[in-house]
């Protein structure tokens, strides 16, 4: 009986993920696309919930969507004063980008089949969640050992400088 529910909350999360994964991609309203990721990313938390990884749902709502779109909403609502649509791409950046588009899922289908899931999807009853305290997540992080995360975590806040020094780039050419 658990394993219905869990499987159907699952697919029930997967559905919605992709329908606005989809409504981001083809809508023409950038900031209706910027609230579609958003809601997105939400169903991403969701899926690290059902994983019973309550830090990583955590990080995925206060870095993905607590920084990088609130930082591309303002960067919608700032450049864009009455237009509000997308522009056309010329037709070679759509061919670039629909190439490069398809080597990925082919370079992620690769990888999807070249796995043996099936072993793994019997375990999902029997996983136990270790329980784990906030000091000891806080000392893996900064932790520059072999199981240390530092690297990943100075990455993450490069990134999220890169974001704010661009987003502010963005503001100053458009004010001009």
């Amino acid at each position: 009986m658990l394993n219905n529910i869990y499987i159907g909350g699952f697919c029930f999360l997967a559905i919605i993920s992709i329908l606005f994964a989809l409504a981001s991609i083809f809508t023409k309203k950038n900031l209706r696309a910027a609230i579609c990721l958003c809601m997105f990313m939400l169903c991403i938390a969701g899926f690290y919930l059902m994983l019973n990884a309550e830090f990583m749902a955590a990080v995925q709502i206060l870095i993905y969507i607590g920084g990088i779109i609130v930082i591309l909403v303002f960067i919608i609502m700032i450049t864009q004063t009455g237009n509000n649509t997308t522009t056309n791409c010329p037709l070679i950046q759509k061919i670039t980008s629909a190439f490069l588009s398809i080597i990925f899922l082919l370079i992620n289908l690769k990888i999807i089949f070249s796995n043996n899931f099936s072993k793994d999807i019997n375990r999902i009853s029997e996983f136990s969640y270790k329980e784990t305290e906030v000091a000891q997540i806080g000392m893996k992080i900064l932790s520059m050992g072999q199981d240390g995360y530092i690297l990943p975590f100075e990455m993450i806040s490069i990134f999220l400088l890169i974001i704010l020094i661009g987003s502010i780039k963005i503001a100053y050419t458009s004010n001009k």
